[in-house]
């Protein structure tokens, strides 16, 4: 079951049924913070997924995150985002199932940290086993402007694209690629003091947000609208 296909265009139409913000929780070991569905916002840009600092002792951040109400599976995923800048800050749009819904831990990534926006990283997993993860400089900051971002999800191979144009494809039939539906999820947040190694000291302006334009899915086998057909990446200077 690959799901249905959809376009969602959230300069014009904000947050849809399909989507919703995930609830608050507390504080756990991965995250340095609070899902706040208040930090969810529909605006002309697009949906803006805010990180706040907090007062609170045992959450001294807020984050945001989206996700779809269906499963989906093979297919095309395609978003166009302008990402949140600032050490400490994650931003990445990801299918996930895992032990939650009954399911292995099945995962495929674009990710970006806010200490580097001139980069992208690329991730999956199968069964909480991780592929053969990849990171490219991009030609652009990717928090200057909205860019397209992609990856098209087959049986046998994962090929991601940034505007349009290939970066990376794995291996055919890698044994980690997921073979299981998942959600599609939006998120911005920043991590527990032992991720600081990774994604960097936070230090960002409260209310950063990463902007998310559309999103749209494409059943494998299948042709439908999608956030391509309407995006020009902004010209490069000179």
């Amino acid at each position: 079951n690959s799901g249905s296909g959809f376009l969602m265009n959230f300069t014009d139409d904000p947050l849809q049924e399909n989507f919703w913000a995930s609830q608050s929780n507390g504080i756990d070991n991965f995250y340095g913070g609070r899902w706040a569905p208040e930090n969810v916002q529909a605006t002309y840009k697009g949906i803006e997924l805010a990180v706040h600092k907090e007062n609170a002792p045992n959450s001294p951040y807020s984050m945001s995150e989206v996700r779809s109400k269906e499963s989906l599976g093979y297919g095309r995923y395609e978003a166009v985002m302008q990402i949140g800048k600032g050490s400490g800050l994650v931003s990445a749009f990801f299918t996930y199932t895992g032990p939650y819904e009954g399911n292995p831990h099945d995962e495929i990534d674009i990710e970006f940290l806010g200490k580097d926006t001139s980069k992208v990283h690329f991730n999956y997993w199968r069964n909480g086993r991780k592929g053969h993860h990849a990171t490219f400089d991009l030609p652009f900051d990717a928090s200057a402007a909205p860019h397209l971002y992609a990856f098209d999800w087959q049986p046998d191979r994962i090929t991601w694209y940034v505007d349009g144009e290939a970066y990376y494809t794995t291996e055919l039939d890698d044994p980690h690629i997921p073979q299981h539906a998942g959600r599609l999820y939006f998120s911005h947040w920043t991590g527990t003091q032992k991720m600081q190694a990774w994604h960097g000291k936070p230090d960002f302006a409260s209310g950063t947000s990463t902007i998310v334009e559309c999103a749209s899915f494409t059943p494998v086998n299948e042709d439908g609208p999608a956030c391509h057909d309407n995006f020009r990446p902004t010209a490069k200077p000179g």
